[in-house]
């Protein structure tokens, strides 16, 4: 089962996204970590859900434990004195996290 196919019925569809297109290796295999082509809406509801502790409309759709791990620093950022640092895909300022998509 590809990551796609994977996160419809877990993410995608409670979320009220369409499955966006994913970049894949050369072997086929989805990236993962970068490459998912989604509408900033999109990605406002995936943002909204991490901010609500994993809640989305009333329904627990990622474990809370996980949204509080993947929004706090992971790894430090030297060099990037106004930034606190990078959790799990998520870059963290002023106690506020982002997803900044490729190329800005």
């Amino acid at each position: 089962m590809n990551l796609v196919d994977y996160l419809t019925p877990r993410l995608f569809e409670p979320l009220g996204i369409i499955p966006p297109q994913w970049e894949t290796n050369s072997i086929g295999e989805c990236i993962g970590g970068t490459g998912a082509y989604m509408t900033l809406s999109d990605l406002a509801k995936i943002s909204q859900c991490y901010a609500d502790g994993g809640r989305y409309n009333g329904v627990q759709v990622i474990p809370e434990w996980w949204t509080k791990e993947a929004t706090k620093k992971q790894v430090e950022l030297p060099g990037r004195e106004n930034e606190d640092g990078y959790g799990y895909l998520f870059w963290l300022q002023d106690g506020v996290f982002s997803m900044n998509g490729m190329f800005g």
